[in-house]
């Protein structure tokens, strides 16, 4: 059971994978995002995530779908945190400790 008072933080797989054709956690991702439509849940997310759906989207010459993944995903959750100085160096430390990371999941890191 989830606590109702825990922020969960949303990357931009959630939306991607809820939107997009089948996929094993396809179903997993809608149900998340059902929760925090509901209010079940809570959820933050930050610019990074929005800049990940809409290249992605981009890449695959699909910009409506960009706008649309990335719009109902702000509704859905339109808390963003903010990137500052303060994350920029946090992942350049965690660099050397999480190699093993995409570059792009790091900013997410606080």
């Amino acid at each position: 059971m989830m606590k109702r008072d825990t922020i969960y933080f949303i990357d931009a797989n959630v939306p991607m994978y809820a939107h997009g054709r089948h996929h094993p956690y396809r179903r997993p991702c809608q149900r998340v995002l059902t929760l925090l439509a509901r209010g079940e849940i809570s959820g933050v997310t930050d610019s990074a995530v929005h800049q990940e759906i809409i290249y992605r989207y981009l890449a695959l010459e699909r910009a409506h779908e960009a706008q649309q993944v990335s719009s109902d995903f702000l509704t859905l959750v339109p808390g963003i945190l903010p990137f500052t100085r303060r994350e920029v160096e946090k992942m350049i430390d965690l660099t050397s400790v999480r190699a093993a990371l995409p570059t792009r999941d790091l900013v997410h890191l606080r």
